[in-house]
Protein backbone atom coordinates (compact mmCIF):
# COMPACT_ATOMS: atom_id res chain seq x y z
CA UNK A 1 0.00 0.00 0.00
CA UNK A 2 1.33 3.60 -1.46
CA UNK A 3 2.17 5.72 1.47
CA UNK A 4 -0.56 8.04 0.33
CA UNK A 5 -3.22 5.45 0.27
CA UNK A 6 -2.65 4.81 3.44
CA UNK A 7 -3.08 8.53 4.87
CA UNK A 8 -6.16 8.70 3.09
CA UNK A 9 -7.61 6.00 4.93
CA UNK A 10 -6.28 7.36 7.94
CA UNK A 11 -7.81 10.94 7.40
CA UNK A 12 -11.18 8.95 6.18
CA UNK A 13 -11.41 7.33 9.67
CA UNK A 14 -10.47 10.13 12.12
CA UNK A 15 -13.31 11.88 9.83
CA UNK A 16 -15.63 8.75 10.78
CA UNK A 17 -14.46 9.13 14.15
CA UNK A 18 -15.07 12.98 14.56
CA UNK A 19 -18.50 13.02 12.49
CA UNK A 20 -19.59 9.73 14.13
CA UNK A 21 -18.17 9.64 17.76
CA UNK A 22 -17.34 6.24 17.16
CA UNK A 23 -14.61 3.80 14.94
CA UNK A 24 -13.93 0.28 15.40
CA UNK A 25 -10.80 -0.44 13.86
CA UNK A 26 -8.60 -3.74 14.30
CA UNK A 27 -5.45 -4.72 16.55
CA UNK A 28 -2.65 -5.77 14.42
CA UNK A 29 0.59 -5.91 16.46
CA UNK A 30 1.16 -6.87 19.78
CA UNK A 31 2.42 -4.43 21.96
CA UNK A 32 -0.85 -4.46 24.15
CA UNK A 33 -0.59 -7.76 25.53
CA UNK A 34 -2.24 -9.32 27.22
CA UNK A 35 -5.09 -6.43 27.57
CA UNK A 36 -5.51 -6.54 23.31
CA UNK A 37 -5.10 -9.53 21.24
CA UNK A 38 -3.72 -9.37 17.36
CA UNK A 39 -7.34 -9.42 15.45
CA UNK A 40 -9.04 -7.94 18.55
CA UNK A 41 -11.60 -5.09 17.25
CA UNK A 42 -11.78 -2.17 19.64
CA UNK A 43 -14.51 0.76 19.56
CA UNK A 44 -13.10 4.13 20.32
CA UNK A 45 -15.27 6.82 20.92
CA UNK A 46 -14.47 10.34 20.44
CA UNK A 47 -13.58 12.34 24.10
CA UNK A 48 -12.43 15.83 25.07
CA UNK A 49 -8.73 15.54 27.00
CA UNK A 50 -10.21 17.13 29.97
CA UNK A 51 -12.22 12.95 29.92
CA UNK A 52 -9.01 10.75 29.69
CA UNK A 53 -7.62 9.40 32.40
CA UNK A 54 -4.79 7.41 34.17
CA UNK A 55 -5.24 3.45 33.00
CA UNK A 56 -7.36 4.86 29.58
CA UNK A 57 -6.71 3.05 26.22
CA UNK A 58 -6.70 5.84 24.20
CA UNK A 59 -6.24 6.09 20.00
CA UNK A 60 -3.70 8.61 18.45
CA UNK A 61 -1.90 8.87 15.16
CA UNK A 62 2.09 8.88 15.09
CA UNK A 63 3.66 8.80 12.19
CA UNK A 64 0.69 8.27 9.59
CA UNK A 65 -0.26 5.15 11.57
CA UNK A 66 -2.96 4.67 14.16
CA UNK A 67 -1.27 3.69 17.50
CA UNK A 68 -3.82 2.23 20.88
CA UNK A 69 -1.69 2.69 23.93
CA UNK A 70 -2.18 2.72 27.89
CA UNK A 71 -2.28 6.32 29.75
CA UNK A 72 0.15 6.19 32.16
CA UNK A 73 0.64 10.03 33.33
CA UNK A 74 -1.33 13.01 32.43
CA UNK A 75 -0.63 16.87 32.50
CA UNK A 76 -0.38 19.43 29.54
CA UNK A 77 1.00 16.14 27.41
CA UNK A 78 -0.16 12.59 28.15
CA UNK A 79 2.67 9.50 28.37
CA UNK A 80 1.52 6.29 26.88
CA UNK A 81 3.01 2.75 27.06
CA UNK A 82 1.56 -0.55 25.37
CA UNK A 83 1.33 -3.07 28.15
CA UNK A 84 3.59 -5.32 26.86
CA UNK A 85 6.52 -2.38 26.43
CA UNK A 86 9.55 -1.58 28.43
CA UNK A 87 9.87 2.04 27.41
CA UNK A 88 6.79 4.78 27.02
CA UNK A 89 6.42 6.60 23.74
CA UNK A 90 7.15 10.29 23.48
CA UNK A 91 4.61 12.52 24.79
CA UNK A 92 1.34 13.07 23.07
CA UNK A 93 -0.09 16.88 22.78
CA UNK A 94 -3.82 17.38 23.78
CA UNK A 95 -4.57 17.60 20.00
CA UNK A 96 -3.01 14.35 19.23
CA UNK A 97 -5.87 12.47 21.37
CA UNK A 98 -8.58 10.98 18.90
CA UNK A 99 -9.93 9.07 21.32
CA UNK A 100 -10.65 6.29 24.33
CA UNK A 101 -11.13 2.71 23.90
CA UNK A 102 -14.73 1.66 25.16
CA UNK A 103 -15.22 -1.75 24.17
CA UNK A 104 -12.93 -5.21 22.58
CA UNK A 105 -14.49 -7.67 20.68
CA UNK A 106 -13.05 -10.79 20.52
CA UNK A 107 -13.71 -14.32 19.66
CA UNK A 108 -16.89 -13.07 19.17
CA UNK A 109 -17.98 -11.31 22.48
CA UNK A 110 -18.22 -7.56 23.17
CA UNK A 111 -15.97 -6.99 26.48
CA UNK A 112 -15.55 -3.57 28.15
CA UNK A 113 -12.24 -1.91 27.67
CA UNK A 114 -9.67 -4.12 29.72
CA UNK A 115 -8.05 -2.55 32.96
CA UNK A 116 -4.47 -3.32 34.19
CA UNK A 117 -4.92 -5.34 37.07
CA UNK A 118 -2.68 -6.82 38.96
CA UNK A 119 -3.14 -10.14 37.02
CA UNK A 120 -2.22 -8.55 33.76
CA UNK A 121 0.51 -6.66 35.04
CA UNK A 122 2.32 -9.80 35.77
CA UNK A 123 0.76 -11.73 32.78
CA UNK A 124 2.27 -8.39 30.61
CA UNK A 125 5.68 -8.44 32.51
CA UNK A 126 6.29 -12.16 31.30
CA UNK A 127 5.16 -12.06 27.76
CA UNK A 128 7.48 -8.89 27.72
CA UNK A 129 10.62 -10.64 29.36
CA UNK A 130 9.91 -14.50 27.62
CA UNK A 131 9.94 -14.30 23.76
CA UNK A 132 9.23 -17.71 23.56
CA UNK A 133 5.96 -17.28 26.19
CA UNK A 134 4.83 -14.67 23.88
CA UNK A 135 5.08 -16.74 20.74
CA UNK A 136 3.46 -19.84 22.42
CA UNK A 137 0.75 -17.07 23.60
CA UNK A 138 0.16 -15.70 20.30
CA UNK A 139 0.12 -19.14 18.90
CA UNK A 140 -2.72 -20.27 21.24
CA UNK A 141 -4.90 -16.71 20.91
CA UNK A 142 -3.96 -17.37 17.11
CA UNK A 143 -5.72 -21.49 17.22
CA UNK A 144 -8.90 -19.71 19.58
CA UNK A 145 -9.54 -17.13 16.54
CA UNK A 146 -9.81 -19.67 14.28
CA UNK A 147 -11.79 -21.94 16.34
CA UNK A 148 -14.20 -18.99 17.20
CA UNK A 149 -14.70 -18.24 13.52
CA UNK A 150 -15.34 -21.66 12.70
CA UNK A 151 -18.16 -21.29 15.31
CA UNK A 152 -22.21 -20.32 13.67
CA UNK A 153 -22.91 -17.13 15.26
CA UNK A 154 -26.35 -18.21 16.66
CA UNK A 155 -28.64 -15.18 16.85
CA UNK A 156 -31.55 -15.57 19.46
CA UNK A 157 -34.74 -14.57 16.79
CA UNK A 158 -33.13 -17.98 14.55
CA UNK A 159 -32.62 -19.97 17.56
CA UNK A 160 -35.15 -23.17 18.19
CA UNK A 161 -36.93 -22.94 21.22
Amino acid sequence: MTQQTHDLKSDLAIEALQLSGLLRLRVRGHSMLPSLWPGDFVTIQAQPFDSIHLGDIILYLRNSRFVVHRVRYKAETVIVVGDCLRMPDPPLAASEVLGRVISVRRYGAELPAPHLTVFRRVWSYLLRRCEFLQRVALWIHAKNVRRSEGLADIRPEFSIP
